[in-house]
């Protein structure tokens, strides 16, 4: 913990006011004023408060506000890996007992240095890798696409929905085209492949003693008003700052958000209302389906 953050927040517990700027100094290693141009009466009190000073130091070093969460300040950064990681691959093992989903998707992306608006999209997801989006909010509303790995030369079809629906086409998933608005490919989207980068991530930084990544875990943080677990992941080669949100519930992946150095958006995925193993079959991911407008 950063010692003068320490010092603050004992003054705080203490019920101390405000602190003699000599004593201040001397703690934080800068330049400290003479004790001899203070007053006798001062110099007693001052004695008390560096005793209390003390003992409120102890006490904040044993025992830190609000628990031991795992979070670590900017300040000094620290690392809880080992921590972040357990709860990842629990999370991790869980998707991989769900046989499909659906779920709303929230996708905003920044592409050429471009920040997209956000989207809302429709999703299904069944195993093994089969998925159907449709855009319900943003530039592509009313896009649709399905793209089932193996199925159709591993292409996607994709309706663009409106005056233009009926111009279904397909199109590879890392073609420019299907790039051209997102940052990742269709088949990388979804709570698996989001988690499985997140941890691929940590993986590499686990094994890499010369690794400058960091990471802080909270246990409890109100998200979109959800209670989640964070993950933030700093300085990783993918990007400067990665946030993994985990719902405490169900343990399920609830966004994964990642930024620059500059604190700008990279992207953002986001997923709510996932509900699982409620029954998808291939129907569910056909071109012919009459719910769907290809």
């Amino acid at each position: 913990m950063y010692l003068p953050g320490v010092i603050q927040e004992v003054i705080g517990r203490m019920g101390i006011v405000s602190m003699p700027g000599w004593m201040y100094n001397e703690i934080t290693g800068c330049t400290p004023v003479s004790l001899t141009h203070i007053p006798i009466e001062r110099a007693v009190g001052m004695k008390q408060l560096v005793l209390r000073l003390l003992i409120g130091t102890a006490l904040v070093i044993l025992f830190p506000l609000g628990g031991t969460t795992g979070v670590f300040s900017a300040e000094t950064p620290g690392d809880d890996t080992e921590a972040a990681l357990s709860l990842m691959k629990e999370s991790m093992g869980i998707i991989h007992t769900i046989h499909d989903y659906q779920a709303i998707f929230y996708k905003q992306d920044r592409v050429n240095g471009n920040l997209l608006s956000e989207e809302k999209i429709l999703m299904k997801w069944m195993a093994p890798q089969h998925i159907y989006m449709r855009f319900e909010e943003g530039e592509q509303k009313g896009q649709e696409l399905i793209y089932v790995e193996g199925r159709n030369d591993n292409l996607m079809t994709v309706s663009p929905g409106g005056v233009m629906g009926m111009m279904t086409i397909d199109i590879a998933p890392d073609s420019d085209m299907a790039l051209k608005k997102n940052r990742h490919t269709v088949p990388e989207a979804g709570i698996g492949p989001n988690l499985s980068l997140a941890l691929s991530i940590l993986e590499t930084h686990f094994r890499d003693p010369a690794s400058t990544i960091w990471v802080e875990y909270t246990e409890m943080i109100s998200f979109h008003g959800e209670e989640c677990y964070l993950i933030r992941i700093h300085e990783s080669g993918y990007a400067h700052l990665t946030e993994v949100y985990i719902y405490r519930n169900t343990k399920l992946p609830a966004a994964f958000i990642s930024y620059d150095e500059g604190g700008e958006l990279l992207e953002s995925y986001r997923y709510t209302d996932i509900s699982t193993n409620i029954g998808l079959d291939e129907y569910d991911f056909d071109p012919n389906n009459e719910e769907y407008d290809f």
